[in-house]
């Protein structure tokens, strides 16, 4: 596209703006603060219920 360089540089900063400030209210949220262990879950299977390896 021929743009004139103003205009391709403004996008550039609103690009760059939304890249480095979107996840910065992602701080603002609450989950961010405080989480609540009865809901957050890890399973972890053992070696023992792995398949068998083939060469």
């Amino acid at each position: 596209m021929n743009r004139p360089k103003a205009q391709q540089s403004r996008d550039g900063e609103v690009i760059g703006g939304a890249f480095f400030l979107l996840p910065l209210l992602g701080l603002i949220a609450p989950g961010a603060w405080e989480q609540d262990p009865s809901t957050i879950g890890i399973t972890l299977e053992s070696d023992a219920n792995q398949p068998a390896q083939t060469r």
